[in-house]
């Protein structure tokens, strides 16, 4: 229930007043807010701390094929 809320909070999306309900609220617009420039430019930087695929822990099972 808290989702829209939260992203509110957070200035990630903006509607009029502080809660929606389904029915009351099927006209209020909801707005997609645009990210700060400092998250924008510390996306590539998280990015880029990811390492690449790591090797699986668990060993592949060959597929067994029925006669």
């Amino acid at each position: 229930m808290g989702t829209l809320r939260a992203a509110k909070k957070r200035a990630v999306v903006h509607f009029e007043g502080q809660l929606l309900l389904q029915g009351v609220h099927d006209d209020v617009d909801v707005i997609l807010l645009p990210e700060p420039a400092a998250a924008v430019a510390a996306v590539p930087a998280a990015a880029a701390a990811v390492p690449a695929a790591a090797p699986s822990a668990v060993p592949a099972v060959p597929a067994v094929v029925a006669p």
